[in-house]
């Protein structure tokens, strides 16, 4: 029953993510937008490579964070023992 009701969660937003984008472009900007398929398969392939274009940065900056505490907390042990 968790997995039906995680699996509708994503179907709603994979269904309505692009409508409510499209709408907010329209309510913010006064954009026009109409309310096709072809928009809503541009809104969400922009929605998409927006995601990829964001996420792949953040988790970069992670990892060079956690090696560079890893060092620095070496460098500490070793200087601390001397």
């Amino acid at each position: 029953m968790k997995y039906v009701f995680a699996l509708l969660l994503v179907l709603i937003y994979l269904i309505f993510g692009p409508i409510l984008f499209i709408w907010s472009l329209n309510t913010l900007f006064n954009m026009n937008i109409l309310y096709t398929f072809d928009t809503w398969i541009a809104s969400y392939i922009f929605l998409v490579v927006l995601n990829i274009a964001v996420n792949p940065h953040t988790k970069i900056v992670q990892i060079r964070d956690d090696k560079y505490n890893d060092e620095k907390a070496d460098k500490k042990t070793t200087n601390s023992h001397t």
